[in-house]
């Protein structure tokens, strides 16, 4: 199967309709985009059973801003339910439908942020300690 032009009227449709849907948001003027594309041509031709989908960010602009897609070349896969993959923000459900963040310690941060700010103060002790400046 070759690959299928998507924008924001189709993509939703496309999405729902297949299990699995990988989609290339990519732009001609963006060189590794232009060496992607004959390796995801490629192996859409190779596998049958996936939708093998391109978005020109320059062209979809709306959606790929809704999609959050803010480097290129991105490469992004649906597969299941649209209402709870990011397929359900590319039918209009709104940009966090569905999805849900795991938070760690320190408002979303992570264990390394706390790693980090007791490694800062465990260097400024140590640096008030041999009279240097924090």
């Amino acid at each position: 199967m070759a690959t299928t032009i998507l924008t924001g009227e189709t993509i939703g449709a496309a999405v729902k309709d297949n299990d699995i849907v990988l989609v290339d948001f990519w732009a001609t003027w963006c060189p590794p985009c232009r060496m992607f594309g004959p390796i995801f041509e490629s192996a859409s031709e190779k596998h049958e059973g996936i939708v093998f989908g391109k978005v020109d960010t320059d062209a979809e602009q709306e959606l790929a801003a809704e999609l959050q897609i803010t480097s290129i070349p991105t490469l992004m896969a649906f597969r299941g339910d649209p209402r709870l993959q990011p397929a359900g923000r590319a039918a209009g459900t709104g940009a966090r439908a569905g999805h849900r963040r795991r938070q760690g310690p320190r408002h979303g941060r992570g264990p390394q942020a706390d790693l980090r700010a007791r490694d800062r103060e465990g260097l400024s002790a140590r640096s008030r300690a041999n009279g240097l400046p924090r």
